[in-house]
């Protein structure tokens, strides 16, 4: 069984987006057996290196990001996320950071989209199961960087490590003076 490493970056929701996001995994496992629904935590992801990226310059664009319902993007699961054009400036953010410090860009064994990650087993049939993902607004905070161990082919999911490289803020807060 041949494994691969990949360094994925994301942005981390806050905790009662996190929590919506686990128990929709948890009930696709409970209901179907997708294992891939408890693989990764709730993120944004934005990329993956084949090499550990160093932790990017705080991006200082604030936005306020919204959950807008369930997507299918490739072959996996995601909870919308608005607005996208933000997302996707600081994907080219990181990317841009990343490639000053040398890291490798990689393709991951997951669908890299501009949503919270739920499973890689997507069917159009699971939607309505999932019910209306209520619309939450949320600031994002930070970035975090996982190591992910997984299988080379096939179902990525079944043997798989993660482990938290770094979190980083978004933004740079100054205190008052």
């Amino acid at each position: 069984m041949a494994m691969r490493e990949y360094y994925v970056v994301g942005i981390r929701p806050p905790s009662n987006v996190e929590r919506l996001i686990v128990e929709a995994g948890n009930s696709l496992f409970r209901s179907h057996g997708m294992v891939s629904a408890l693989a990764l935590p709730p993120l944004v992801v934005l990329s993956a290196f084949e090499t550990s990226p160093p932790p990017p310059q705080p991006f200082g664009e604030v936005a306020r990001l919204s959950t807008r319902g369930w997507t299918i993007g490739g072959r996996s699961l995601y909870a919308r996320i608005a607005p996208e054009e933000w997302v996707d400036r600081v994907a080219e953010h990181v990317l841009a950071c990343a490639a000053e410090e040398g890291a490798v860009p990689a393709r991951a064994p997951f669908s890299v989209a501009r949503g919270l990650y739920l499973s890689d087993e997507a069917q159009e049939a699971l939607l309505p199961e999932l019910g209306e993902l209520p619309e939450l607004t949320w600031s994002p905070r930070e970035l975090t960087c996982l190591l992910v161990q997984c299988l080379d082919s096939g179902a990525w999911w079944e043997h798989l490590l993660t482990d938290e490289v770094w979190r980083s803020p978004l933004l740079v807060r100054y205190g008052r003076s």
